[in-house]
Parts: C-alpha cells; structure tokens; sequence
C-alpha cells in the first residue's frame, strides 16, 4: 500500500530507505555475486605472516580482494570506458546498415546523432528496449 509519509514516522522512513539501499535491499544480490567470483577464483586462502604453523596472526584472503572497487566495477559492467564510442562517429563505426542503407544515409547518421545527443537515462532506457540490457556490454558497442 502506498501512502504519503508523514512528518512523525519521517526518521523510521529514512531509516527504512537506507537499510534497503544499503544493505538488507542488495544484500542477496551482493551475496550472490560474492560467492560466482569465489566459485571462479576458489575459496578464501589463509595466510600467517610469521609463516608456518599458523597463529592468531593468521587471516583469511578474500579472493575478492585481489580487485581494487574501480576494478570490481568495470569486472561487473560499471567501469569507465563504455561510453568512449557513444558519439556520432563511434555509433557510426558499430552501426550494420541493411535494406538499402548505408552509414552515409540521411537516415541513419540522423539516428546517430540522436543516439549521441542523449543522456545517460535516455542510453540506458535505448539500450534496454534495443538489446534487454540497461548498459553496453564489456567492449562497448562493437560487441553489441
């Protein structure tokens, strides 16, 4: 039910919205994606720093920690980089012309300068009806 939120249960709303987006919201999938790169890199390994036998100096490495968060955000799709060819030249570079087109018709360098000129909510609401997926894949539009 949805229901305006009024000023007394403002601070229980706020609360509400950050455990969600923070963690109890996403945690099944953060969850799930921690445990595909373990089953990709292995199980956590533990290591002493004084060396064998091991000690309560030991500690347990996260294969996750291998990657730094800007490495983990392009490995998940998020990186930078993408969005290099989503210019008039980069789409018309990818574009496959059929059915009498060719990347020098009025038509299709219209459409790439369309495609060019939107923001990134309009590319993720393009990409999503074009391909099913809200952001280009790893290689950018010559991998679509």
């Amino acid at each position: 039910t949805v229901r305006p939120v009024v000023a007394r249960e403002l601070g229980a709303y706020v609360r509400a919205v950050a455990e969600h987006f923070l963690s109890g919201g996403v945690a099944a999938q953060i969850s799930a994606i921690r445990q595909g790169f373990k089953d990709v890199l292995g199980p956590p390994s533990v290591e002493d720093a004084n060396g064998p036998p091991l000690g309560p100096s030991a500690r347990v490495l996260d294969p996750l920690s291998c990657f730094t968060p800007q490495g983990l955000r392009g490995a998940l799709g998020y990186g930078p980089g993408r969005e290099e060819d989503w210019t008039e030249e980069g789409i018309l570079k990818h574009i496959k012309c059929g059915h009498g087109f060719t990347k020098s018709s009025r038509q299709v360098r219209d459409l790439a300068a369309v495609l060019a000129g939107l923001g990134p909510g309009g590319r993720r609401a393009f990409l999503a009806w074009a391909t099913g997926a809200p952001r280009l894949p790893p290689g950018g539009l010559g991998a679509l």
